[in-house]
């Protein structure tokens, strides 16, 4: 009866790596044609196409339209700061972070450090004010 539970639990085993496998290398074949397909438009754009082919707005039109969801660009926005580099992150606008209601990290803490300086400035003055007009009232 042990050996039986054995030669099962690890035949269960065998079976969900095989499964495992399969399943990985069907994501890969996908991503492998999604790249080869890309390249072949890429190919046929830059050399089958005449110049006045390329500018017909049906084919090629200056905007695309897509559904995307706030949050998950929010999430996409702030692995890509996360994850890159700073010098390959991509620019993004002012309107689309503002939508999507990221703050700015470095200029919120800008702005912090410029009002806790200008308040400590602001202390200094009036102590250097103090301490001139004791000097005068000595004098």
């Amino acid at each position: 009866m042990v050996s039986f539970s054995i030669f099962t639990a690890l035949f269960m085993l065998n079976l969900f790596i095989g499964l495992l496998s399969n399943e990985i290398q069907r994501h890969d074949n996908r991503a492998a044609f999604l790249l080869q397909k890309a390249q072949i438009l890429a190919e046929i754009e830059l050399f089958c196409l005449f110049p006045q082919q390329r500018r017909w707005k049906d084919w090629f039109p200056d905007f695309i339209h897509y559904l995307a969801y706030t949050n998950e660009v929010h999430n996409k926005i702030i692995e890509m700061r996360n994850e890159l580099p700073v010098d390959y992150q991509p620019i993004l606008s002012d309107e689309l972070i503002k939508l999507v209601g990221i703050k700015d990290v470095e200029t919120e803490s800008t702005l912090n450090l410029c009002k806790t300086m200008g308040k400590r400035i602001s202390k200094l003055y009036e102590m250097v004010k103090k301490f001139s007009n004791n000097d005068n009232k000595e004098n």
